[in-house]
């Protein structure tokens, strides 16, 4: 791979989360294969191998008939990410405060 390139795992991983972290799914919503890789531009592989990674990650959670969807956060999680955002809010911006606040009210 030539810098500046991305794999398609590598795009499906970064577009995945954009949309989880985007909060473009509600928190129980089922995730559509269908409709992401649509929308992504990517195989059902290589969808299947990044929602994987997401679920390693604590993004998605596997559900018992098939598929995935965002997680729940915990209120540890909750805290760690409100005072990220803060931080990061004084290093950066309102903006960013403002999507991160847009995550918590979503998946909480």
């Amino acid at each position: 791979m030539t810098s500046g390139h991305l794999s398609q795992l590598e795009k499906a991983n970064f577009g995945l989360r954009s949309l989880v972290l985007g909060c473009e799914f509600d928190k129980s919503q089922r995730l559509s294969e269908i409709a992401v890789l649509k929308q992504l531009g990517i195989s059902r592989t290589t969808l299947r191998q990044a929602m994987d990674r997401l679920v390693a990650e604590g993004l998605l959670e596997r559900i018992k008939t098939g598929g995935c969807r965002v997680a729940t956060f915990t209120k540890a999680d909750k805290h760690y990410i409100q005072s990220t955002i803060l931080q990061a809010a004084r290093d950066l911006g309102d903006d960013l405060a403002q999507v991160g606040a847009r995550l918590l009210n979503k998946h909480t």
